[in-house]
């Protein structure tokens, strides 16, 4: 998909980084405990991302979003966002979903099972799984990381992908 096949998506990346868009750190990630520190992070390491082949996004891929028929994925739905971009977008979002959900071995095995399909390593996932991780600062009650555990949760997994 390049050139005008993909002309109608929208920029992943971009879309995916709309916070930093603006000056310094959006409101609500100044209100969220580390939310200003991890604009500062995200807003000096977008730059330096590396380059990688785009590919077709969801920009909302998490298992509320796939439909499954004896144990194999029949569909996945819910494509208004469709974009086209760094593959790890997509990645980093559904480890996120997948660890607030209390499953943290289910994220392991997706991303190695994902790494073994496309017979390499997710360039780029510590920085898209933080951009990830500022949706749910948007809306803490929503998401549940507002308390404990799942506030807890969410902190971890931000720690934790500091350190990719």
């Amino acid at each position: 998909m390049q050139g005008r096949r993909a002309e109608f998506l929208l920029k992943g990346n971009a879309e995916a980084t709309w916070f930093l868009n603006s000056e310094g750190p959006p409101v609500y990630m100044q209100e969220y405990p580390g939310g200003a520190e991890l604009w500062q992070i995200l807003h000096s390491q977008f730059p330096k991302i590396q380059n990688v082949s785009p590919a077709l996004l969801h920009l909302d891929y998490w298992s509320g979003n796939i439909l499954w028929h004896e144990d194999e994925i029949s569909a996945v739905i819910d494509w208004e966002e469709a974009a086209y971009g760094d593959p790890a977008v997509d990645v980093g979002y559904a480890l996120m979903n997948i660890t607030l959900m209390g499953l943290p071995d289910a994220a392991e095995e997706f991303l190695k099972v994902y790494e073994s399909e496309m017979e390499s390593p997710v360039r780029n996932l510590g920085f898209w799984e933080l951009a990830a991780a500022v949706r749910p600062m948007t809306d803490p009650q929503d998401w549940r990381i507002d308390r404990s555990p799942g506030k807890d949760i969410f902190l971890n997994f931000v720690d934790e992908s500091k350190k990719k």
